[in-house]
């Protein structure tokens, strides 16, 4: 997920109506270019807390993960980002891990990604 110094604008909830002199009314929302902004990743486990640090670089992914979870059964979730979905990703993750492919998740299902059904929210309310 990743986070910006701009405020939040949901152009389909935040509407104004107005009736008479509109000058006065309109709120104008400026937006940057190019906003600071800070990528985080977020990990779920029924164990507890987790180490997410040593999970990035991908000669540690698999041996990282796999020593986490011991005999237990785990799936690496991914979202349908462009990062995760393309062939050299899906390549690797299909060599290296056991996960669910792409086309085993239906587009938009926030209730299948508890981290965007409910924690990011939480976090950029904040």
């Amino acid at each position: 997920k990743t986070f910006t110094v701009d405020p939040v604008y949901n152009k389909q909830n935040d509407r104004v109506i107005c009736f008479g002199n509109v000058s006065n009314v309109i709120r104008s929302v400026s937006k940057t270019k190019h906003p600071a902004s800070m990528m985080m990743l977020g990990i779920v486990a029924s164990t507890g807390d987790q180490d997410a640090a040593d999970l990035v670089p991908d000669r540690l992914l698999k041996t990282k993960i796999t020593k986490k979870s011991g005999k237990s059964s785990y799936v690496f979730q991914q979202d349908g980002a462009p990062a995760h979905t393309c062939k050299a990703v899906q390549d690797w993750m299909e060599t290296n891990m056991k996960f669910w492919p792409k086309t085993m998740w239906p587009p938009q299902s926030p209730d299948l990604n508890p981290l965007d059904f409910s924690f990011w929210w939480h976090v950029e309310s904040q």
